[in-house]
């Protein structure tokens, strides 16, 4: 009873060993694959590139907030 316990505990260890090995191996290929051939994967710009935030509006909204609180307080 105890022998097949131990049994069944070694090999479960050795699959997840296993298949652990395999992810090991799959994630390094890939990132081989991906270095050789980035030029065909171009990176796309960033959905915000090229435009200029104006935080004019939103800082004289605060302050316009801020200058009702402070009036409803005196």
């Amino acid at each position: 009873m105890l022998t097949e316990g131990l049994q069944l505990m070694l090999m479960g260890m050795l699959m997840v060993f296993i298949v652990l090995t395999l992810l090991v191996i799959v994630v390094q290929a890939s990132a081989r694959f991906f270095d050789r051939f980035a030029d065909l994967f171009p990176e796309a710009p960033p959905p915000d590139a090229g435009k200029k935030t104006g935080g004019g509006e939103a800082l004289q909204e605060i302050a316009v907030v801020l200058a009702a609180i402070r009036a409803q307080k005196h």
